[in-house]
């Protein structure tokens, strides 16, 4: 297991390499730096059956079993742009299943261009249209340059509701 570590200067990471443009930008997905907990180069993945397209399976992490999502399968950025080199992020958020909090963990499987950054000030907020992206896992989407920043809902994402 190769591992990557990330300044906890940089207030946020941007993945690119998403995929195809929506509304003529660019998408990247935008994580803080306290959603992760490790970045992973390689990583062995035990395939389940009958699972989603975007449930590339489960990997063994510091004795936990995680999910491993297909981070572009799960929003519909699947093309040729996101083949070849992957990485995994191990990511953390707060959920609630069945009424109750929990800490939910899994790794997303990303394309391997990230970029340590902090916000732009003159970023701008963004609307969504449901055809082009399932609300239900974006929290939020901004507009820099040529660039839609969308904010991912990592609890929908892992399965919390």
């Amino acid at each position: 297991m190769t591992r990557e570590t990330i300044d906890q200067k940089s207030k946020i990471v941007l993945i690119h390499g998403m995929g195809r443009e929506i509304s003529g930008k660019k998408p990247a997905l935008l994580l803080s730096t306290t959603q992760i907990e490790e970045i992973i180069h390689t990583v062995r993945i035990f395939q389940i059956p009958f699972a989603p397209d975007y449930l590339a399976g489960a990997c063994l992490w510091r004795k936990q079993i995680l999910p491993v999502i297909d981070i572009c399968s799960r929003y519909g950025f699947d093309t040729e742009e996101t083949a070849g080199d992957k990485r995994y992020i191990v990511v953390k958020s707060a959920g609630v299943i069945k009424g109750e909090k929990y800490l939910l963990q899994g790794a997303l499987e990303i394309p391997s261009r990230i970029e340590p950054t902090e916000l732009p000030a003159s970023s701008s907020p963004a609307k969504l249209k449901s055809s082009d992206i399932d609300k239900k896992i974006v929290k939020g989407a901004f507009v820099y340059r040529d660039t839609l920043m969308i904010i991912p809902d990592l609890a929908n994402i892992l399965g919390s509701k």
